[in-house]
Parts: C-alpha cells; sequence; structure tokens
C-alpha cells in the first residue's frame, strides 16, 4: 500500500494558496483516477480517499491540522494502517524553486518548510519520498512578492498568469506521482 500525503492548509480561505499545492496536486489525482469521494476520518484529522494506482491499493491523505501539525496526522494514520515510511510520498509547495518546476527528493531535510518538519519529527525519519512544487515568483515578480516575508507570500493566491499555468503543473505533479510508484513496483517485482 502507498499513502500519499499533500500538505495544505484547510478551509476555504486557504484553498487557492500558494501553500496548498499539496492539497490541489491530490485533487487533481482523485479526480483523474477515479479515486473514492473524500472522506473525514476523525481519528487521524485527515481526509481521506482510496484507490489504486498501478496495480496497487493507494490512499490519499489531506491533514486538517493545518500545516505545522502536518505530523501527527500522517503519523496517526500510518500507525492506523500499519506501514512505515517506505511506502510514504509527501506533495507539497517549495519556495526555494521556481514556480512550476517539480523536484524529487527522498531522505531529505525540510529545507525550512515547517509541514515537512513536522512529518520528520512525528516519524522520527526523513526517509520517504517528496515531491516538491515550486512556488518561487518570475523574475517579474520577484520585487513586489519578496517585499513579503515568507508566511505571508506562501499564503497569497497565485497571480492570474500563474492561474492559468497551474492545471498543467499539477497534472505534470500528479504523472511524477503515478510514475514513482508504477517504477516501485516494477523494481520490486524484478528477479535478483
Amino acid at each position: 500500500m502507498y499513502l500519499i500525503v499533500g500538505l495544505g492548509n484547510p478551509g476555504k480561505k486557504y484553498g487557492k494558496t500558494r501553500h496548498n499545492a499539496g492539497f490541489r496536486t491530490l485533487d487533481a489525482l482523485q479526480k483523474e483516477r477515479g479515486f473514492h469521494a473524500w472522506r473525514a476520518k476523525k481519528v487521524c484529522a485527515s481526509m481521506l480517499s482510496d484507490g489504486t494506482v498501478a496495480g496497487e491499493k493507494t490512499m490519499l491523505c489531506k491533514p486538517q491540522t493545518f500545516m505545522n501539525g502536518s505530523g501527527s496526522a500522517v503519523r496517526r494514520l500510518m500507525k492506523t494502517l500499519g506501514m512505515g515510511a517506505d511506502n510514504l510520498i509527501v506533495v507539497h509547495d517549495d519556495i526555494d524553486l521556481p514556480f512550476g518546476t517539480i523536484r524529487v527528493s527522498h531522505n531529505a531535510a525540510s529545507a525550512g518548510h515547517k509541514g515537512v518538519q513536522s512529518i520528520i519529527d512525528h516519524l522520527s525519519t526523513k526517509d520517504f519520498w517528496r515531491v516538491r512544487i515550486g512556488i518561487r515568483p518570475s523574475y517579474k515578480q520577484s520585487a513586489i512578492s519578496y517585499k513579503l516575508d515568507t508566511p505571508d507570500f506562501v499564503l497569497k493566491p497565485f497571480s492570474k498568469e500563474e492561474k492559468k499555468q497551474l492545471p498543467t503543473i499539477l497534472g505534470k505533479a500528479v504523472e511524477l506521482v503515478i510514475e514513482m510508484i508504477g517504477i516501485n513496483q516494477k523494481r520490486c517485482q524484478e528477479p535478483f
């Protein structure tokens, strides 16, 4: 089983902000792959949806604890599912990457991302996969945007131009997550 966690903040107020790139990627994945409807799971303070990817049972999780408390929700869900971090993929925004850039990392430090740090702290490991979606503004916007400090910036909505590009970017992130699970499954089935 795979657990894909999208990071973000719950509620309409935050729904379209840069910090919710993880939530929005999972919404796109859930819709594209025909996963079950989102349901609230109080025991792990999360919205969950399940389905299959590459023939593998897959759970999608959007913690409802706000970004800085994501780790407690993830730890409780993983304990309930009886799984370790080896099949965990965390999808989140990354202010250090230019808007639209997507990177995969494994066993890496949080680089200051409070949601990722919360997961590392609660799991006592950083040995999991991450899909990082760049939200740093373009050169034209950077002079304006960086007058805001990071917490203010990540809680702002995308620009008009960025909103036009966002469906394509989120689609690429979804493809990457699907590919990661498929490659891992293939690797596990190959003879030694």
